[in-house]
């Protein structure tokens, strides 16, 4: 399911399987504390890849914030330092 939230655009998926709790690429690991991962585009947009678990459910977010969107600076101020082409975890709020 896509849908709109004050940003670009949000992805969200759910499944309910054992199998949605294995690390892969692009997620933080088991244990970390980390809620997903920022990365920061030549253009300055933020791109997160947000994840949540809950038991067997799992749902994932992509959120997109370019430098115009109201909510730019608060999330650049959570992910800071970031810089352009960087990859790094986003710990919660």
């Amino acid at each position: 399911m896509t849908f709109g939230v004050g940003c670009r655009t949000v992805q969200r998926a759910e499944q309910q399987n054992a199998e949605s709790s294995e690390h892969s690429e692009g997620t933080p690991a088991e244990g970390s504390d980390a809620i997903g991962e920022a990365t920061m585009s030549a253009d300055g947009t933020l791109v997160l890849d947000l994840r949540a678990q809950s038991g067997s459910t799992t749902g994932d977010a992509r959120l997109v914030y370019p430098p115009s969107h109201p909510q730019y600076q608060k999330i650049l101020e959570h992910l800071s330092p970031i810089a352009t082409g960087q990859r790094k975890l986003v710990s919660p709020w």
